[in-house]
């Protein structure tokens, strides 16, 4: 921020409760410009499990669960992955943010439908 950026994205969290702390902190810190919450959308889990070992983001264990099985059900895991996505956007709408950024990963396709759902055109 004393280098001039206008605003910040945070690296990507299935934790919104983690997300809405780090901002607070932040907050209290004196940071005042725009924090932009990462979202990743999930287009295949086995993906997201290998990039997140590598960038040190954890992955809760309900959300393992919710997408055990679905490998070979592409309709189901595209419609679980919308669905987490569109949560989480949710509640920290919830609390006041209103801009997100999304990680694809070269996958558009769910967060494309994720911001259907939001009424985002």
């Amino acid at each position: 921020m004393d280098a001039g950026a206008d605003r910040a994205i945070t690296q990507y969290c299935f934790d919104t409760d983690t997300i809405l702390r780090f901002i607070e902190k932040a907050r209290r810190a004196g940071v005042e410009v725009p924090i932009v919450p990462g979202i990743v959308t999930i287009s295949n889990f086995a993906q997201i499990k290998r990039f997140s070992g590598l960038c040190g983001a954890s992955i809760p264990k309900w959300l393992e669960e919710s997408f055990a099985g679905l490998d070979e059900q592409p309709e189901k895991r595209h419609a679980r992955a919308v669905q987490v996505a569109e949560e989480q956007c949710r509640v920290l709408m919830q609390a006041g943010i209103s801009t997100f950024h999304f990680y694809t990963l070269n996958h558009a396709d769910v967060t494309v439908d994720v911001c259907r759902a939001l009424g985002v055109r």
